[in-house]
Parts: C-alpha cells; structure tokens; sequence
C-alpha cells in the first residue's frame, strides 16, 4: 500500500499531535489496510436491536457491519465493489463531465443484459468479507474487456451507463444482503457521494424491502 503524506512532518509544522500510517501497520497485522473506520463506527453507532450497516458509496463503495447488542456478531468494515467511480470515468472520457448529475444519463438508457452479466463475473465480487478494492481493478478498461467478451461495444453511451450504475447497486445489494441472511430489524444508512445518485439510492432501497433504508448525510 502507498500513502501519500507524512506524519512527522504534519507534527512539526502544526505542532498537532498526528497519528498516521494506520494502513501499513494493519496490511502488517494481517489485515486488508482498508476501510478504517469500523472502530469508531461502531462506538459512535451501536445499537441495542437494530443491526446497521453504515454503506458509503465512493468511488469505490463499501459498508461498516453494526450488530445489534443481541447478537454475537462482530463489527467490521469492508469494500463491496465499485460505487461512483467507473460511472465518473465514463462521464468524463465521453462527455468531459465530472459525474452523471442527477443520474440523467443513465435514467435516460435501458440496462444492457449481457454486459451487465459480465460486469458481475469478476471474482472480487463473491470473496468473502471483509476485502478491499480499488480503481485498479474497476475502471474503464475494465469496462471495455467486459464489453469486448459480450459483444457490447457498439451499445449507446445513455445504455452503458444505466449498466454501470445497476452494477454498482447490485454490488452492494448484493453484499447486503449476505451479510444481514438470517437478521432481523437491519437498517442501512447510505452516505457518500452516490447517495444523491437517484437511481442508485432508489434501487438499493426496493431491493431490500424487509430493511430500513435511509440516508445518512452529515
């Protein structure tokens, strides 16, 4: 893992206290580096019967599980798979557009099947939690072998994008809903950037009916 920035030099200069480098010394302890906030998540957002999920939808989206006291689970924190950021690199190569405002590209295009089915093959979606990913895996040129193996790479832009933007959902409904199998009263609290993606927030919210669904801005 590489970190930009450094720690002494942040202390020095503003004579704060700093802590740093919690990834490298997690990636040491065995662990996966990111996301970091489980800890403080779930000391600020226990609850006594609601077993939470804290979904953040970045550029890459991931959840902090947040059992409930009844249960013995353990709180942890994890990626689910792309969240804005492939949706934002289509944007900006085809239409110099830092993001699909309002989701208007992707509500104006019909979800593309095959391509969509390939999108889901990748392997870092059915890896058991927790795990991390990044850009380097979900990006553009991902996109395009996904597009080349299903013969989609004529389809219209408005059409790639309503694929992307169900693909994103699906990963984290997906991973959603493994985790919550069996739980009652579960909630998630959406928060992040794709929180005012319509689409996505509105799908995430059908697909999981039995679940209190809500936004979680701050």
């Amino acid at each position: 893992t590489l970190q930009i920035g450094d720690g002494d030099h942040i202390a020095v200069n503003t004579g704060i206290i700093t802590l740093s480098d919690f990834r490298q010394k997690h990636v040491a302890a065995g662990g996966e580096g990111a996301p970091l906030a489980a800890y403080g998540d779930y000391l600020l957002f226990s609850h006594a019967t609601e077993n939470r999920f804290l979904l953040n939808i970045g550029g890459i989206s991931n959840f902090t599980f947040i059992p409930s006291y009844q249960t013995k689970l353990k709180a942890y924190a994890t990626d689910l798979g792309p969240g804005n950021t492939m949706m934002n690199q289509y944007m900006k190569t085809n239409f110099n557009q830092e993001m699909d405002r309002d989701a208007y590209m992707a509500k104006k295009g019909q979800i593309n099947d095959a391509l969509l089915n390939q999108l889901l093959t990748e392997e870092f979606l059915t890896l058991p939690f927790p795990k991390t990913t990044g850009p380097e895996l979900f990006n553009l040129a991902y996109l395009e072998k996904a597009q080349e193996r299903s013969k989609t790479t004529h389809i219209p832009h408005e059409n790639v994008m309503a694929t992307l933007n169900r693909f994103a959902a699906l990963a984290m409904v997906n991973g959603i809903r493994k985790q919550s199998e069996g739980l009652s009263d579960v909630a998630v609290y959406i928060s992040g950037g794709g929180l005012h993606n319509p689409l996505l927030f509105d799908y995430i919210k059908s697909s999981l009916p039995t679940s209190k669904v809500e936004s979680f801005a701050t």
